[in-house]
């Protein structure tokens, strides 16, 4: 991204070990870009929503409905 632009990112951060001469830790930090991440949620609201109204759409619906069906089949539940 372009210099002073904002990244939204994920930190993980382990202890590795104690200095005990000191009384501090080494640590390892990993950053996660996730720019693309929500770049795919985007595009995922896109496909399910309408572009108008924001409302889910036909093909929204279609996934839902299936995960249900899934879902009262694992858990032998039934539904209306």
């Amino acid at each position: 991204n372009h210099i002073g632009q904002f990244v939204p990112m994920f930190a993980r951060v382990n202890r590795i070990v104690k200095c005990e001469d000191y009384g501090f830790y080494d640590l390892v930090i990993v950053l996660t870009d996730l720019s693309g991440a929500k770049e795919m949620e985007r595009l995922e609201h896109l496909a399910h929503h309408d572009a108008l109204t924001g409302l889910a759409n036909r093909s929204k619906f279609h996934l839902e409905l299936e995960q249900l069906v899934q879902r009262s089949g694992y858990l032998r539940d039934e539904f209306a």
